[in-house]
């Protein structure tokens, strides 16, 4: 019987460990892969309804000393269109770079973490900073994002 349990128990690790094409990864990343991958997306209509009614956006980058703010409507309808209205493929975590606040006429429509570098480029959607849903970005997006870094990269003193 106690064979039969523990070979219960290592059934779904075998499965993840042939799955994930025998990488070894922490039971942090594995649920953190998974807690990603299975929250829902933005809808069609709320993506939408997020481009039509931006009016700011403001970005506050979290390791560097850096934050944008696009106060003409074209350029924050741009960064809007970024998001796109399908699941991202996330094939690896990476921590947020940014936090993008997507403002109306005078509220803030949404709040997103940005996930860029390689092997990833989604936004993390949060409401009372907990994560809600998770939305691909469009390429270029992340030309955006990578650009802005590389540039303040650049000003830091060495």
């Amino acid at each position: 019987m106690k064979s039969l349990s523990r070979l219960y128990f290592f059934m779904p690790v075998m499965i993840l460990i042939i799955a994930c094409g025998g990488q070894s990864k922490t039971d942090a990343e594995v649920q953190s892969e998974v807690t990603s991958t299975s929250m829902p997306r933005l809808s069609d209509e709320v993506v939408k309804k997020l481009f039509n009614q931006t009016r700011k956006v403001d970005i506050l980058f979290f390791d560097l000393p850096i934050s944008v703010s696009q106060d003409e409507e074209p350029a924050a309808k741009n960064t809007a269109a970024y998001v796109l209205p399908i699941s991202p493929r996330i094939g690896v975590q990476c921590p947020a770079v940014a936090r993008v606040s997507w403002i109306g006429d005078e509220d803030i429509l949404w709040d997103a973490d940005v996930h860029v570098g390689e092997g990833c480029a989604y936004f993390t959607f949060v409401q009372n900073n907990n994560p809600v849903a998770v939305n691909a970005m469009a390429e270029q997006g992340v030309q955006f994002f990578l650009n802005i870094m590389k540039q303040a990269k650049e000003q830091m003193p060495k």
